[in-house]
């Protein structure tokens, strides 16, 4: 490559921006391209390679689903839905996109069944796509991945994601800091070519699942992760596209129970792979009744004060941490919940940290000479009220600085080529200007 540039004039420089997300910093590549004699090189590059930027970026939306079930819907409404079956967690269009979860009976410390579920199993498919299943191994400690009703090899997602032939769904493992305890633990990562994708993790016998689906399906999702629209009072949309309401001014426990019910699905709505020997009605009991908040308040009031003063005291004002230690009998189960919740809100906080946009003042094209010096002066606007926006060089560069904050002086020395990084700060997203010069003297 050196030696190819070491035959052409260079008369100016084109600045280009690239944007991207990586990692949750927001990386700014700048780049100062070689326009040639006639630009007629600089045309094709920028024909083939089109400049990319943040501009329209729009945070995924996530609805979860963790602990004895409290779900988050797409709109941001949290509660609580302890059935014991099959059930729609998000229906697209009828048929062009379903997951669907599977609850059975939480273990109490003395293994026992309590009056609470979890989630044990989840199925997801796309029109096109293969079935892809999840579900949690008979020690609890694991969860295994059927594609099609066949086992699949996780082995296979060690080093990189993996799209098995024929199947449209791209497969991977993501390593996570565990929430509770030390050490990490390892998400499963469905992703399909609609670009909605699920997230599935285990801890303490119990499956949880983030949803992620772009904007363009607002208004054409339904299911227990709710209606989403963008309107939170309209999430609880039934099966036959009536608004459940509440008789008062909030809804009670009663009633996310018997707006959940209504997703439960029937043998013939199903996407699970069935062990030989088992069907729907091994999983699904529609006269289970769960215990509600309140309920067990008052158990543990005349049966065991103490423990749930002692929950309370962990719990703080936390609802989903107080029912999940009253109904398992654990204290470590609830603060799983809490502390999960906790992490899984801050990274939906993080993506939703919109990136500076940064924009070069003047024309796109600067003209420079080897050994003289050059402005560039550079503008940013943060989308996201109260975050300000400093710049540094990340690195010292010889003959660079940064003056009034937002003009950086470069001189080019007398050679081939050069670099320098210039790094935006905005909070807790860094912008990286990479400024690449491809010079020559004759």
């Amino acid at each position: 490559m050196a030696i190819w540039w070491s035959f052409l004039v260079v008369e100016m420089v084109q600045l280009v921006f690239v944007q991207a997300l990586v990692r949750r910093r927001h990386i700014a590549t700048l780049l100062l391209l070689p326009v040639f004699k006639g630009s007629y090189f600089c045309d094709l590059y920028a024909e083939k390679r089109p400049p990319g930027t943040c501009n329209g970026y729009f945070p995924p939306i996530w609805g979860w689903m963790l602990g004895d079930p409290h779900l988050k819907t797409l709109d941001g409404v949290s509660y609580t839905f302890n059935g014991l079956g099959e059930y729609t967690l998000v229906q697209v269009d009828d048929d062009f996109f379903k997951l669907q979860g599977r609850t059975a009976r939480a273990i109490t410390k003395n293994g026992t069944m309590s009056q609470a579920t979890v989630f044990v199993a989840f199925a997801a498919k796309q029109q096109n796509s293969s079935t892809v299943q999840v579900k949690l191994t008979d020690d609890g400690t694991d969860y295994d991945v059927l594609v099609d009703g066949e086992l699949f090899n996780k082995t296979f997602l060690d080093d990189q994601p993996f799209t098995p032939n024929g199947t449209n769904v791209s497969m991977s493992l993501k390593q996570e800091e565990s929430t509770v305890g030390s050490g990490a633990k390892v998400r499963f990562v469905a992703s399909f070519t609609s670009k909605m994708s699920i997230s599935i993790g285990v801890a303490e016998k119990m499956l949880d699942v983030l949803f992620s689906a772009p904007e363009e399906f607002k208004g054409r999702v339904t299911g227990l992760l709710g209606f989403w629209d963008g309107d939170p009072t309209n999430d609880f949309k039934l099966p036959d596209g009536n608004i459940k309401q509440p008789t008062g001014d909030n809804f009670t426990d009663a009633e996310y129970f018997e707006f959940g019910q209504q997703w439960n699905i029937s043998a013939n709505q199903s996407i699970f792979w069935y062990e030989e020997g088992k069907s729907w009605s091994d999983y699904n009991d529609p006269t289970f009744e769960p215990l509600f908040l309140d309920e067990l308040i008052d158990n543990y009031e005349r049966e065991d004060p103490a423990y749930l003063s002692k929950v309370r005291s962990n719990c703080g004002d936390d609802q989903e941490c107080l029912f999940d230690s009253l109904a398992t009998e654990r204290e470590e189960i609830g603060l799983l919940t809490r502390n999960s919740s906790t992490q899984i809100r801050q990274q939906q906080t993080d993506l939703g940290n919109f990136p500076p946009n940064v924009t070069i003042e003047g024309s796109s094209l600067l003209e420079v000479e080897v050994g003289k010096a050059v402005s560039l002066k550079l503008d940013a606007t943060d989308p996201n009220p109260g975050d300000t926006i400093t710049y540094m060089l990340a690195d010292p560069v010889l003959g660079a600085h940064i003056t009034q904050g937002k003009i950086i002086i470069l001189h080019i020395q007398n050679i081939l080529s050069t670099e320098t990084w210039l790094q935006n700060r905005s909070n807790s997203d860094q912008i990286e200007a990479n400024i690449l010069f491809f010079l020559n003297r004759w």
